[in-house]
């Protein structure tokens, strides 16, 4: 056995040695996944002091990114369901051609009957009678 040869264990029957070469890699496989560890965790950390660093920009953005998807899921909704952008003018009146309660309206199996309403000067209150579960509310 050569020299530069050190023994590991004893086995039955047998002996194990390693080589200087052997130990010296050895050591280098068993820290390289603490090493890999300590790398990764240290990128996570510069990476969230960036991103904190950023947060006021990060922020608006979201904000900026929430809205424009509301704005986009009612337009899309209006669109799908027929729905128009109201006229809206300074002055007492309010008219309201074919209106539709749009709650109502989605509902499956419902059909929803449109109703015009005209308020101005002369006519400012409307009293509505009937039945109950006649559309009163609509």
């Amino acid at each position: 056995m050569p020299s530069e040869n050190v023994r590991r264990q004893t086995l039955s029957g047998a002996e194990r040695y390693v080589t200087p070469e052997l130990k010296e890699y050895e050591a280098k496989a068993l820290g390289a996944d603490e090493r890999r560890r300590r790398l990764e965790y240290e990128l996570f950390e510069e990476v969230r002091r960036k991103v904190g660093g950023a947060r006021r920009g990060l922020m608006t953005t979201a904000r900026a990114l929430a809205s424009l998807d509301v704005f986009a899921s009612l337009a899309e909704v209006a669109e799908s369901r027929g729905h128009v952008r109201p006229i809206v003018e300074d002055g007492p009146a309010l008219t309201i051609v074919e209106g539709r309660h749009p709650v109502l309206e989605a509902r499956a199996g419902s059909p929803v009957t449109p109703n015009d309403l005209a308020l101005d000067h002369d006519a400012r209150i409307v009293i509505l009678t009937g039945p109950n579960m006649s559309g009163k509310s609509v």
